[in-house]
């Protein structure tokens, strides 16, 4: 149903099959039953045997439902399905304009980007102001792999982007900034070093994007969207700042050693010098 996540579909899933567990169970309980009262029309011995077959049965029928259970509530799954579904919802919604974007929903409306979490409801239904935290904190690291790079220098086969601090202004609640530091080895011929380069950016929590600003002279930059589900993954692309155009990108995963967010938000990210869009 609209508004309904794939965590509560999968709890309201998981709450219907031990209800049926329970029923299976009480079966057992009136299976024994109904075989004491058949006891005499049949052996003690063959009674048993036949009600220790009907329980195995039923037994084998409950381990079943709960693997079946444990498959529907696996959280990586869930995950995807949950990401699948945003990207599906995003191709079917009808376009906003520019510096718009969709509340969702059946009910088509578009708002500023300036007016997500800015502690004032504007969509009708109140999207706006329900995934109001930023999916990054001081402290988390992401690590990305080169997909293709056609323009750094260095050629790295991994950037980690560490993120230094976090805030918000009080007056611009829509648009987290932050410091990070990139890190990356550099490879030129047979030497190889390692380069931390400063930089500041900010999250959009109506896109669910990353801006980070050109740490150098040369004008790249880079550009961070989330799916709007799963902010443990995103595709970061790396721009020319003048004109937008991606020039290498890179598949970016949160480091397994951080806390993993909880989406009470369903955010955005870009930057305007590197792009990450979720493939």
């Amino acid at each position: 149903s609209a508004g309904e996540t794939w965590s509560e579909f999968a709890n309201g899933q998981a709450n219907k099959m031990k209800s049926l567990r329970l029923l299976l169970a009480a079966l057992v309980v009136v299976t024994t039953s109904a075989a004491g009262h058949s006891k005499k029309k049949f052996d003690r011995d063959e009674a048993i045997d036949h009600l220790m077959e009907h329980t195995g049965e039923v037994t084998h029928e409950i381990y079943d439902l709960e693997a079946k259970l444990d498959a529907r509530l696996d959280p990586d799954r869930i995950q995807r399905a949950g990401s699948l579904r945003y990207r599906v919802e995003e191709l079917e919604d009808e376009k906003c304009g520019e510096h718009e974007h969709s509340c969702g929903g059946d009910d088509h409306q578009c708002i500023s980007h300036l007016h997500f979490c800015d502690n004032h409801t504007d969509c009708r239904n109140g999207d706006d102001e329900k995934h109001c935290t930023p999916p990054i904190k001081a402290g988390d690291r992401f690590t990305g792999d080169v997909v293709y790079d056609e323009c750094t220098t260095r050629k790295p086969e991994h950037i980690t982007i560490v993120f230094e601090s976090v805030e918000t202004a009080a007056y611009f609640t829509g648009f987290p900034t932050f410091h990070v530091h990139l890190e990356m080895d550099s490879h030129d011929h047979d030497d190889e070093d390692e380069s931390s380069l400063p930089a500041d950016g900010h999250y959009s929590f109506a896109d669910h994007e990353l801006f980070i600003e050109p740490p150098e002279d040369d004008g790249l930059g880079f550009v961070g969207v989330f799916d709007g589900y799963n902010f443990d993954r995103f595709v970061g692309d790396i721009i020319h700042s003048t004109s937008d155009e991606p020039c290498a990108r890179f598949i970016f995963h949160r480091d397994e050693d951080d806390d993993h967010h909880d989406d009470d938000d369903d955010d955005d990210g870009s930057v305007d010098s590197i792009i990450f869009e979720f493939i």
